[in-house]
């Protein structure tokens, strides 16, 4: 039999550990190269990443500032047009709605009233002798008659006031007998002859009033009724009304 010495196998076992360590030594370079690139590659995709996000970040905030110009935008149109349906709907002097949208919007107050089968009243206010106002203290004090009448006359919400003409008003009460009209008429009357106007000018007006018959085809039926009563009570300043409707 034949007994290899302790020294071959000593170096035969050197050698293989060496072997090994070189293998261990590759394997661990290799894997720090991997764990390098690897590394190297999460950079690179992070920084990718935080440039997205840079210019995500940047395109949101143009959004943001785009989207806050279009509600400017649009809140500027809004005003534009409601300014423009007040300036077309408005006497410019007063304030008080105009003839034309008291024909615009008669339309839907009457088919309203027919629909629901509900009153509708209708009234003529016409500031006595406002003529002489003008030619004795002058137009600039005849407008600001104007304007504190308008201010002076309280309306509800529900109704329907217009400057038809220089010194003519119409008022529209929907469902508002002939009756209920007449109490508030005859309070806007009191008022104005109370109320104290530049130069302490007296200042009174007549009022007539009729109340839209459901049989009726359109608000000039109505408005004439009115415009009837109003020269029965042409300065006299006492609230007539059609006596057919009372």
């Amino acid at each position: 039999m034949f007994f290899r010495n302790n020294s071959a196998v000593e170096d035969e076992l050197k050698e293989e550990i060496q072997e090994k360590d070189e293998q261990i030594e590759t394997l661990h370079a290799a894997l720090k190269k991997m764990n390098s690139e690897f590394d190297k590659k999460i950079e690179d995709k992070t920084q990718i990443i935080n440039s997205l996000n840079r210019k995500l970040n940047a395109k949101t905030e143009e959004i943001e500032l785009i989207k806050k110009e279009l509600d400017h935008r649009s809140r500027e149109l809004t005003e534009a047009l409601d300014n423009l349906e007040r300036i077309t709907n408005s006497d410019t002097l007063t304030g008080a709605y105009n003839k034309r949208y008291f024909y615009d919007v008669a339309e839907s107050v009457i088919s309203l009233a027919k629909r629901e089968k509900q009153p509708l009243s209708i009234a003529v206010i016409e500031i006595n002798k406002f003529k002489e106002i003008n030619q004795t203290y002058g137009y600039k004090i005849g407008d600001n008659v104007l304007q504190t009448f308008v201010h002076k006359v309280a309306m509800r919400e529900s109704d329907v006031f217009v400057r038809f003409n220089e010194k003519r008003f119409v008022v529209l009460f929907p469902n508002t007998n002939i009756e209920n009209a007449l109490v508030i008429l005859e309070k806007i009357r009191k008022d104005i002859e109370s109320c104290v106007f530049v130069k302490n000018i007296p200042v009174s007006v007549s009022i007539g009033v009729s109340e839209f018959s459901l049989s009726e085809d359109n608000i000039n039926d109505a408005l004439n009724k009115a415009k009837t009563a109003l020269e029965e009570a042409a300065d006299n300043a006492l609230v007539c009304y059609d006596a057919k409707e009372a």
